[in-house]
């Protein structure tokens, strides 16, 4: 498994070149290889810096990966002189941050397109239907930009069920109509 993402790594065209291991058909007297000993079952990951096991199950979690897999994980890891250990932490922590994608923040109560049920092929049904105020009916927002939206209308995994009217009532009213009236 750990191969795999390594392969990646060197596709990217990353500067970090993977360890070079003797081959077993060389010569240990000359060579100084020592075969490793078969790995069992159950690896004792004991021998791996915390950290590192933790960011390698973190990355098998986001792929789901099974039990068997995940000690072929650590059995790859364990394979690795321990003067790369730190390095393989930093890497596998990068490949989760990159599965799990970004963490909402907690105080942070704006909400993305992406996961509006108003967000439909790249255009904002609510703005489509004119219930935005001083919004285009062709109005494409930036799925990704998180924003407070009068038109938010919540999906099934929001926890707040809450419409975008009644989330941030401050945005509700058309503005140029509120500067027109206040001239």
């Amino acid at each position: 498994m750990l191969n795999g993402l390594l392969d990646d790594l060197i596709e990217r065209g990353d500067s970090v070149a993977p360890v070079a291991h003797p081959s077993p058909s060389e010569n240990p007297a000359t060579t100084g290889f020592v075969a490793p000993s078969p790995v069992s079952p159950r690896l004792d990951s004991g021998k791996l810096p915390p950290a590192l096991v933790k960011a390698a199950l973190r990355v098998c979690d986001a792929h789901g990966d099974s039990e068997e897999q995940r000690q072929q994980m650590l059995a790859d890891l364990a394979s690795y002189p321990a003067d790369r250990h730190g390095w393989l932490t930093d890497y596998l922590n990068e490949i989760g941050d990159r599965l799990e994608g970004p963490k909402p923040d907690v105080m942070d109560d704006r909400r993305t397109c992406s996961v509006c049920l108003n967000y439909r092929a790249n255009r904002c049904l609510a703005a489509w239907r004119g219930e935005l105020p001083a919004t285009s009916r062709q109005y494409h927002p930036r799925p990704n930009q998180p924003r407070r939206c009068e038109g938010y209308q919540p999906n099934a995994e929001d926890p707040d069920r809450r419409h975008g009217r009644e989330r941030w009532p401050g945005l509700m009213g058309d503005t140029l109509t509120n500067v027109r009236t206040t001239l």
